[in-house]
C-alpha cells in the first residue's frame, strides 16, 4: 500500500477513518443537536401534544399519559459540545408511551443497506429505546439505561424500502415487542445527539450547520 493506504490502516477507528478521507456530511438527522427552536423557546417545562412540532424536525408521540416538554440547556452530555437537548416528563400515570419521532427525508437511500442510529439519554424509565416505523412494521432496540444519568444507545438496523413507505426515528418508552408501556408521574427522558449514518458504527457525533 502506499502512504495513504498506510494512514488507514494505522487509523485507531472508524471515525479517524472517514476525517482521513474527507467523507461528506453523513448525519441524515436535521437538528440532532436541538439548537434550532423557531416556535419557542419552551425552556419553561410545559405540556406537549400528540402530533405535534415544538422544537425543530421532532414531532411528539404520546398516548394514555400527559406529558411535559422543556428545552434544556443546561447540563449536557461532556463527550460532544454546543447542544441542548428535548427533556419529556409523565404528569399522569397509565398504561400508555411517550416520546417524539424524526421522519427521514431521503429514507429511500437505506433500501437494502444497513445503518446505525444513535444518542444521548438520560431516562429513569426502563423502556425508553429507538422505535423505527417504515410505514407497515415496527422494529425497536434495546433500552436504554435507566439510572438517570447521560449514557450513548446505540443500534444497528437493516431497512427494506419495499414493504414500507417511510422511515420514522423515534425515541419511545414502549416495549420491545411495540407494546405500550406502564407509565407513572415523574419518569422522563431527555436526549440529545441524535445521529443516523449508513454503516453498521456508530461514530462521533456530526453537528450539521445551523
Amino acid at each position: 500500500s502506499g502512504i495513504a493506504g498506510e494512514a488507514m490502516l494505522r487509523a485507531d477507528s472508524v471515525q479517524e477513518q472517514r476525517d482521513l478521507i474527507g467523507a461528506g456530511r453523513k448525519n441524515l438527522i436535521i437538528n440532532g443537536a436541538f439548537q434550532v427552536s423557531q416556535r419557542g423557546d419552551f425552556t419553561s417545562a410545559s405540556s406537549s401534544s400528540d402530533e405535534t412540532y415544538y422544537i425543530d424536525r421532532f414531532k411528539h408521540n404520546q398516548s394514555g399519559v400527559n406529558v411535559n416538554k422543556q428545552h434544556v440547556t443546561t447540563n449536557q452530555p461532556t463527550e460532544i459540545s454546543n447542544t441542548k437537548s428535548l427533556k419529556l416528563t409523565a404528569t399522569s400515570s397509565g398504561t400508555g408511551f411517550f416520546g417524539a419521532r424524526q421522519s427521514v427525508e431521503d429514507y429511500k437511500i437505506f433500501n437494502g443497506r444497513v445503518f446505525t442510529i444513535s444518542a444521548y439519554i438520560k431516562t429513569n424509565h426502563p423502556s425508553f429505546r429507538f422505535y423505527l416505523y417504515n410505514g407497515t412494521s415496527v422494529v425497536t432496540s434495546d433500552a436504554a439505561i435507566a439510572d438517570g444519568n447521560w449514557h450513548r444507545l446505540e443500534s444497528t438496523f437493516y431497512f427494506d424500502a419495499s414493504i414500507g413507505d417511510r422511515l420514522a426515528i423515534e425515541i419511545l418508552a414502549i416495549t420491545s415487542g411495540g407494546s405500550a408501556a406502564s407509565v407513572t408521574s415523574g419518569d422522563h427522558v431527555e436526549f440529545t445527539g441524535v445521529q443516523l449514518e449508513l454503516g453498521s458504527v456508530a461514530t462521533d457525533f456530526e453537528h450539521r450547520s445551523y
